[in-house]
């Protein structure tokens, strides 16, 4: 049997569950069918990671050689972000990697030199010849390293995250911090994609966004792992579902509650489901009008839970890449109501009409006025947001498979 060659894979993101970690754990997957993985792993300790044990899951799942034991991380500093805003260390590393290196304020206090020295030492030891990086941070290490083909794969551009957050973020202090980061991480993506064989975004937009032309980035979207459910009861009207600590999850709830639910004619039932749920956000939900909630913070089976409702209500007004709950919706034959920034990020031509723009509050209460009043209108519109789906986003493997011939067949000789 032929052996695979072998390949380096450095994140910073936990690869167990849910949103970029699965788009992680299936890019190994599909990876693992071709290259050798040796798979690094950098992160900020917290109560999420104190009773599990990522090697053994990562070993287990994908069968893969694990270096993260090895990697000593300036994310250990602490426990916690607000205590290592006191750090010393922390403040030294985020002023120095920022100006000498141009680093992303949100990354640069966790860049160390030990952190590339170390993966530098196993990649020599096992004559490792491929690098994926994930993301800044995963880039930035690596960028230096000779070897016979890199791809960064950024998923989203900072830049535009961003530039978008601005649109909706309240806090002065945190608005001129977000400027501040944009021009930072515009100019680093610019810069450190000058290091690399390959760039790589999970949606076009991100690439427009740095004015980069065609041939200057790949687009590989999400490998979605696909898990068989059965279609619930539709107990509720409404869905709306997230990571609610997430600024533009959180500012979508608190949109729906101040602009949309105030314009229906009748009483909806609405399920809310997803993490982190505040206590100002609770009790936000708790004196909202025309609505009655209910909240399931964890949920065993979450596409069973959003096919509940009769419609997904996603309105989010910032944000980068793609949505992954806007996919959940069509996969699950919902008419998903948006904005038109996720319109525009998913369906410019306006091919998929169960993808419904909504400009206002008042346009959102209408549709969905109308929809719960057409139940067979519903279920063409979930049948054709079903089929958009399986034709758009359900074999990215196919665009996988153009870059991997590209690593494997555009071997140069190390400078």
């Amino acid at each position: 049997m032929k052996k695979k060659p072998k390949l380096a894979y450095v994140t910073h993101y936990y690869p167990y569950r849910g949103g970029y970690g699965n788009n992680i754990t299936n890019q190994i997957k599909y990876l693992s069918n071709y290259f050798d993985i040796h798979f690094f792993y950098f992160f900020k300790k917290n109560s999420a990671l104190k009773s599990i044990d990522i090697s053994k899951f990562i070993k287990k799942e994908y069968l893969l050689k694990t270096g993260f034991r090895q990697i000593v991380s300036s994310t250990d500093l602490s426990k916690n972000m607000l205590s290592m805003l006191f750090s010393w260390k922390f403040i030294y590393n985020m002023a120095k990697n920022s100006m000498l290196h141009g680093i992303p304020l949100y990354f640069a206090p966790y860049y160390t030199e030990s952190s590339t020295q170390t993966i530098s030492k196993v990649i020599k030891k096992e004559n490792i010849r491929y690098l994926w990086a994930y993301s800044i941070f995963g880039g930035g290490i690596c960028k230096d390293m000779k070897l016979d083909y890199k791809l960064l794969y950024l998923c989203d551009s900072l830049g535009y995250l961003y530039h978008n957050l601005l649109k909706i973020e309240k806090n002065p202090a945190m608005k001129l911090f977000m400027i501040w980061n944009q021009l930072i991480s515009t100019a680093h993506e610019l810069e450190i994609k000058k290091h690399y064989d390959t760039i790589a975004f999970i949606n076009r937009i991100d690439g427009e966004w740095l004015n980069l032309k065609a041939g200057e980035y790949a687009v590989l979207p999400l490998i979605r792992k696909k898990t068989p459910f059965r279609s619930a009861h539709k107990k509720y009207d409404i869905v709306l579902a997230g990571h609610w600590d997430y600024l533009p999850n959180a500012d979508s709830l608190e949109y729906a509650i101040d602009a949309i639910f105030p314009k229906l004619k009748r009483k909806c039932s609405v399920l809310v489901v997803g993490i982190n749920l505040n206590k100002r956000l609770r009790q936000r939900l708790s004196t909202a009008n025309n609505v009655r909630i209910d909240y399931r913070e964890n949920v065993d089976d979450y596409f069973g839970a959003i096919s509940s409702a009769k419609i997904f209500l996603i309105p989010i007004r910032a944000g980068a890449g793609i949505c992954n709950k806007l996919l959940d919706g069509l996969e699950t034959r919902l008419p998903v109501l948006v904005t038109p920034f996720l319109k525009n990020g998913h369906d410019k031509c306006d091919q998929c009409p169960a993808i419904i723009s909504c400009n206002d509050g008042a346009e959102f209460a209408n549709h969905i006025e109308q929809l719960l009043d057409d139940a067979p209108l519903r279920k063409r519109l979930g049948a054709e947001g079903k089929r958009f789906y399986f034709a758009r986003f359900s074999n990215a493997e196919k665009e996988y498979e153009k870059a991997v011939k590209r690593m494997l067949g555009n071997r140069k000789r190390c400078l």
